[in-house]
């Protein structure tokens, strides 16, 4: 699967082009070899995510998972390739690309509900101050 979405700097960085949101989301997932893991999203974007887990990732490394975005926004056995991995004390930070159609729409979805909901929180708050 290529990283589409996806630029190279001259450090060999891979970072995504589309806007990141920050989220927590818990994502449980299945390895290239079947074993099945769990762990977070720490943002997503149309074309990739930032996934905290405790379970040994590398750069290359297909994954398959189901995550509940915001708004019960379901996304199931979407593919993902990992395209960078860096180790935080006993978790490993992996950046994923997600190239599948399907679960970009989901994305998309779940990014406007998100950011949809934080608009009406911002006005709620505004108004509740004047």
């Amino acid at each position: 699967m290529p990283s589409v979405g996806f630029k190279s700097y001259n450090s060999g960085v891979k970072q995504r082009i589309s806007p990141r949101i920050t989220l927590l989301a818990p994502v449980f997932f299945k390895t290239q070899n079947s074993n099945e893991s769990w762990g977070r999203f720490r943002d997503i974007s149309l074309g990739g995510a930032k996934l905290v887990t405790r379970s040994p990732m590398s750069e290359g490394d297909t994954i398959i998972f189901d995550v509940v975005l915001p708004c019960d926004n379901v996304i199931s056995s979407a593919p993902a390739e990992v395209v960078w991995t860096k180790l935080d004390g006993t978790y490993v930070v992996c950046g994923l690309a997600i190239s599948d159609k399907a679960a970009s729409g989901s994305i998309l979805k779940g990014l406007k509900a998100l950011l949809l909901s934080q608009k009406e929180d911002y006005i709620n708050e505004r108004n509740s101050q004047a």
